[in-house]
């Protein structure tokens, strides 16, 4: 379980689950996956993010699966189709890749489209992601990225690829992320953030407080001790 602060001072809880060799590469610390990657992300909270949740390009397969979007502007996008389309596009013009969707949960939705994800269930060539019936359905062939054309890859479904775990549902994500045992150090560490939701969770620009804060934080761990 990790949680990260972006670089813009918003929230982000993730819990990324990696099988083999897989890539994973960060953009501003959201989840942008690309180059071919496999990757997983379960259980994860995003909390009033401003710009995307997760992204899929270059061939990459994406499974997002039990995640609690909170106030989150496009939870899910593909490069050069579905939502990312619509405008200038929010990645650098990559080929996409795909994106296998199940169990997630939308909550605080603003009011535009863009808080709820396309699936192919709306159109079956320009979608966001593609809307699981269940955690192990296995995703067409015929389905594929709109620009590239690459198919999903199915390692989630690969007992060979993957290991064997229970998610937790996405209704109690935002308890066990923001708890004792969650993302970041035991007992939320020794940094308090407070946001305003009301301002933060539709502005990207930096928050010049919180920085500072960052940058003159200084820890207070005594030290890493192992069994």
């Amino acid at each position: 379980m990790f949680k990260y602060l972006t670089p813009q001072g918003r929230r982000f809880h993730m819990s990324v689950n990696l099988g083999g060799a897989y890539a994973f590469v960060a953009e501003h610390l959201l989840d942008y996956a690309q180059v071919g990657a496999a990757l997983e992300q379960c259980r994860g909270k995003d909390d009033g993010c401003s710009k995307y949740g997760v992204g899929a390009t270059m061939g990459s397969s994406v499974f997002v699966e039990n995640n609690y979007f909170r106030a989150t502007k496009n939870p899910m996008l593909i490069s050069r189709q579905g939502t990312d389309a619509k405008g200038d596009g929010t990645f650098s013009g990559e080929n996409g890749g795909m994106i296998k969707s199940f169990g997630n949960v939308y909550a605080e939705k603003g009011k535009s489209s863009n808080f709820t994800s396309v699936t192919q269930h709306e159109s079956a060539t320009d979608f966001d992601c593609y809307e699981a019936a269940a955690r192990d359905e296995t995703v067409p062939s015929s389905f594929v990225a709109l620009v590239g054309g690459t198919p999903y890859d199915n390692f989630d479904t690969d007992t060979k690829r993957i290991y064997v775990y229970t998610p937790a549902a996405a209704a109690a994500v935002p308890s066990i992320v923001t708890g004792y045992w969650g993302a970041g150090r035991l007992n939320k560490g020794d940094f308090r953030w407070t946001f305003n939701n009301a301002v933060d969770d539709t502005d990207y620009a930096v928050i010049k407080e919180m920085k500072t804060a960052l940058e003159n934080y200084k820890s207070t761990l005594v030290g890493w001790f192992e069994q």
